[in-house]
C-alpha cells in the first residue's frame, strides 16, 4: 500500500518494519484487543501519511 500511496521513490523510506513487528507480537500474543490496536493505530497512521501525499500532490498538479 505504501508504494501504491507514496510511490517507490518514497515508500522505502516511510515503511516503518518495527511497527510490523509489535503487530504480529500482538496477534501471537492473543490478546484480540491488543492485536486490533496495533492494527488500528499502524493503518491510522498510514492513512494520515497517504492522505498528506495526496493532497500535496494534488496541490502541485493545481500549480504546475
Amino acid at each position: 500500500m505504501m508504494i501504491i500511496a507514496a510511490g517507490p521513490d518514497k515508500a522505502s523510506g516511510r515503511m516503518r518494519f518495527y511497527e510490523h513487528i509489535q503487530i504480529v507480537e500482538a496477534m501471537e500474543s492473543g490478546v484480540e484487543d491488543k492485536a486490533a490496536d496495533a492494527l488500528r493505530d499502524h493503518m491510522s497512521d498510514f492513512c494520515s501519511r497517504y492522505v498528506g501525499d495526496l493532497v500535496q500532490g494534488e496541490l502541485q498538479a493545481a500549480a504546475g
